[in-house]
Formats: structure tokens, sequence, C-alpha cells
């Protein structure tokens, strides 16, 4: 009974020694800042952890998504990059303990991460940063650190998007004639919902048709209706799209087509739009001028400066006034 008494004072001592040490341990805030918000594919992206107290021992683990990020460097400590337990990601778990005896502790480590090539769309995503081991260079510990998230964005460098009108030779009044319309972009923003619609200014009582049919065999009114399902359609990356239209004019003259891009998921936004003249020939033969009529250049260039041989014959012509004119002097008196 004794032998009991002994282990459970043991016990109730070591407990108390215990729970004091963590009831009275400090706590260091960490700020986590990146050097960007937004990180194009290819390029790195520096995440800080900036410490409130000088650290000389600590334990940094960083999850991420290496579908978007690699790990490059740490500037201090020991780190290493390893699958996420979880299989959603990598971590790296960077590790440092100042061997000079707590006399050369950090305020700060500098964690650097390239994001991935080849990315289209935009990516939200975060760090997510853990941390252990905590100490001053007076080895008095901190408390861990559950968690801290820092939001960050992977995105492309993303490019206009371009509107063209393309056909071939003259359009004539009441003569169906091929239009292409062109979207064009070499990485173009992501969108779930677009349409493309036109309007246009006519001659007149002057009447435009403009159809195409899309690989479902459906005909759709661009003037009318626009183009595609009511829905809109998805469009971004790498775009050259060419569609075709079958057009009709009812009369000579001249046309403004405008045509828009526009975003159905935010409030029909325009992506992109353009304004395309169209001058509709009255027959096959008519000459339509579309360039304008260039201005008309001098034939002799105006002089400019001093002539040299100008004045030289002046000074001769008044040297010969003056001579005529003492002569005639002399000879009168």
């Amino acid at each position: 009974m004794k032998k009991l008494f002994y282990i459970l004072t043991f016990i109730l001592l070591f407990s108390l020694c215990f729970f004091s040490l963590n009831l009275y341990a400090d706590t260091v805030n960490i700020n986590a800042v990146t050097d960007k918000e937004i990180v194009y594919p290819g390029t790195d992206v520096k995440l800080t952890l900036n410490f409130e107290k000088p650290l000389a021992a600590y334990t940094f683990t960083i999850k991420y998504d290496d579908k978007l990020f690699e790990y490059v460097e740490v500037d201090e400590g020991i780190a290493n990059d390893i699958e996420d337990d979880m299989g959603t990601g990598k971590k790296v778990i960077i590790t440092n303990y100042d061997k000079q005896g707590g006399k050369n502790p950090t305020n700060k480590i500098t964690i650097t991460f390239k994001a991935i090539e080849g990315i289209t769309t935009s990516n939200p995503t975060q760090f997510i940063i853990s941390a252990t081991g905590l100490a001053n260079e007076e080895a008095e510990s901190y408390d861990d650190i559950a968690e801290i998230r820092k939001d960050i964005k992977v995105e492309p460098d993303y490019k206009d998007y371009t509107l063209d009108l393309i056909y071939d030779g003259k359009i004539v009044k009441e003569k169906e004639k091929t239009l292409k319309i062109t979207t064009k972009s070499t990485m173009g923003k992501y969108y779930g919902h677009v349409r493309l619609l036109a309007k246009v200014s006519t001659p007149e009582d002057a009447q435009v048709k403009i159809t195409g049919i899309d690989e479902s065999g459906v005909e759709y009114d661009l003037i009318n209706d626009g183009w595609g399902d009511v829905e809109g359609y998805e469009l971004g990356g790498v775009v050259n799209q060419e569609l075709s239209f079958k057009g009709i004019f009812s009369k000579s003259g001249k046309y403004t087509l405008t045509l828009k891009l526009i975003d159905m998921d935010n409030d029909d936004t325009v992506i992109s739009s353009k304004d395309f003249t169209i001058n509709v020939a009255e027959t096959e033969n008519e000459v339509v001028e579309n360039k304008e009529t260039p201005k008309e250049q001098p034939t002799t260039l105006p002089k400019t400066g001093i002539n040299i041989y100008e004045v030289i014959s002046t000074i001769i012509v008044a040297l010969c006034g003056i001579y005529v004119f003492v002569n005639k002097k002399q000879k009168a008196n």
C-alpha cells in the first residue's frame, strides 16, 4: 500500500510540473506575407514568415498544392520537401537550431516557390503553415502554432480577345455573301458563358440579315439573336475561333457592323468590341473604294535657308547701281 502511495504521489507531482510548464509557456506571433498576390506561370513567389520575437530554434511545415507550385529554396534552416500525408499535395518541412548556442537568432525566414508552367486557368489557393519546437536564444519554449493560412492566386498573364470580320472581294446588294468572324487570343481569360452579339447601322430603309449554323445544325440570326445557345458557351486559353455566316444586304451604301463579345456571368459585361465599315456595291462591276483618299503631295519642295548665289547677285547689282550713279554725278560737275 505504501508503495502504491509513492507511485501515485510521483505521478501527481510529475503531472503538476508538466502542466505548470505548459501553463506558463509563452507565445510568439508569426505573420505570413508574400511578395505578390497573383503569380504568373513559370515565375517565383517568396513566402516570408516574420517572427514577433527572435527565434533560435523552430520547425515549420508548409503545405502547398503541387499542381500549382514547386518548392525552390529557403534562406534559413534545412528543408525537406515531401508528399503530404493526406495526399492533397506536398509539404516542405523546415528545421533550424542555432548552432551558436542561441547567439544568432533570426526574425524571419523566406521560402521561395515557383508556379508551374502551362497553367491556363485562374487558381485561388493557400499556403498552410504550422510550427513546432519554437524557442528563443535562451532556450525558452513558445507554444506551437496549429495553422496559419496565406491566400494566393496563380493565373496566366491574360491577353485581350480580338474580333475580326473577313470576306473576299466586294459585297453586292441582294447577293448572299460568305462572312467569317474570328475571335482570337494568345491567352484569353476563361469565361463559362459568353455570347457573340451584333448590331448594324444601315442606309435609309436598308435591311441586313446575317445567319450562321452551329455544329448541331441550329441556325442563328446574329443581329436579332446573337450567336450560340442562349446559355452561352465557354471560351478561354489559346483561342482561334472562326465562325462562318451568310450575309445579305438589301441596298448599296455604307453599313457599320458592331460586334460584341459579352460575359453572361457578369451582367453581360463587354469583353471585346469592334466596329467594321462595310461598303455595299450596287453591281458587281461597281468599284468600291474602302481606302482613304491620299492627300495631294506638293510637286516641288518649298525652298528653305539662304541661297548664296542670290546673295552674290544682289551685291553685284547694287555695286553697278552705285557706279552708274557716281559716274553720272561726276559728269554733271
